[in-house]
């Protein structure tokens, strides 16, 4: 929780971050394909541009810091080294967890922050994953909560596979 909290602060500071992640924000109802709307109305009109302009990272800090320790379980998925293939690997490998929990019912929380965070990170791996580095973070675990979806694109659209 209180690393979660200090990515997020630090993240936070930066003008440029908050403007990006506000960038991506999605109202629940929305019919665009891109972004994450992880904030139900009415607040998903407020967040975003609050975001722009102030520095929010102590609020979302709390909360992310209370979700966080609340979680049943929290999950670390760590590499051995931190190449870019590595990274595609962790990927596939949480994308696996989070299938096969939804099949299950359970849900799942995705905590970027402390992995993001160099400071925070390191802290991760002395006391949880030492020698391997930590990847991602997230929590799972069951919620009566309606999961929000956002509308995708589909894949085709994104999809390139060179000259044929």
């Amino acid at each position: 929780g209180e690393l979660t909290k200090a990515g997020i602060g630090h993240f936070q500071h930066s003008k440029a971050f908050r403007r990006e992640l506000a960038s991506w924000l999605r109202k629940s109802n929305t019919s665009m394909k891109d972004g994450f709307s992880v904030i139900p109305f009415p607040a998903s009109l407020l967040l975003p541009p609050l975001m722009r302009i102030f520095d929010l990272g102590g609020p979302l800090g709390k909360v992310n810091f209370r979700t966080v320790a609340s979680a049943p379980i929290i999950c670390i998925v760590s590499s051995k080294q931190d190449s870019k293939v590595d990274w595609l690997i962790t990927g596939m490998i949480t994308e696996r967890i989070f299938l096969q929990a939804r099949a299950r019912g359970i849900a799942h929380s995705i905590f970027a922050a402390p992995i993001e965070y160099d400071q925070a990170r390191r802290t991760i791996q002395n006391q949880f994953t030492a020698p391997n580095l930590p990847q991602f973070l997230f929590a799972l675990g069951y919620t009566d909560e309606k999961p929000i979806y956002t509308s995708r694109i589909p894949a085709s659209e994104r999809t390139f596979f060179g000259p044929e």
